[in-house]
């Protein structure tokens, strides 16, 4: 073993077992649903979404991509509500407390918003 390499891969990459589609190893949902319990751990987070897909909703994999798909539909409308009702306000605010324009306000203040995550992460 060399600079934590296993057969020229990552130590980790060796260790975890292998989590792909589970149907190309296996032939009905039961045994789909079994390989991903023991292959696909849930590291984060508060639902599995491979479980969801291949073993609550196995019999309905399109649904259970329409129903994903739902989710996704609704949490972009929630960050655009939360958007309007917040971080606009502010920035008007903002904009003209610095007699800027509204244009100008948001491309400077939404570049400053992207950015801060990596200064402060960088500062602590």
């Amino acid at each position: 073993e060399l600079g934590g390499q296993l057969s020229g891969k990552p130590l980790a990459h060796n260790l975890r077992p292998r989590c792909d589609n589970p149907y190309l190893h296996v032939k009905s949902q039961a045994d789909a649903c079994t390989y991903v319990r023991s292959r696909c751990p849930q590291l984060s987070g508060v639902v599995s979404y491979q479980g969801l897909v291949f073993c609550t909703m196995g019999s309905a994999p399109q649904l259970a991509a329409v129903l994903l798909l739902l989710v996704v539909v609704v949490l972009a409308i929630w960050l655009a509500v939360a958007a309007d009702g917040f971080l606009c306000p502010c920035l008007t605010v903002m904009s003209r407390v610095c007699r800027m324009s509204d244009n100008v306000a948001g491309v400077t203040f939404l570049a400053l918003g992207n950015g801060a995550p990596d200064i402060f992460s960088q500062i602590t």
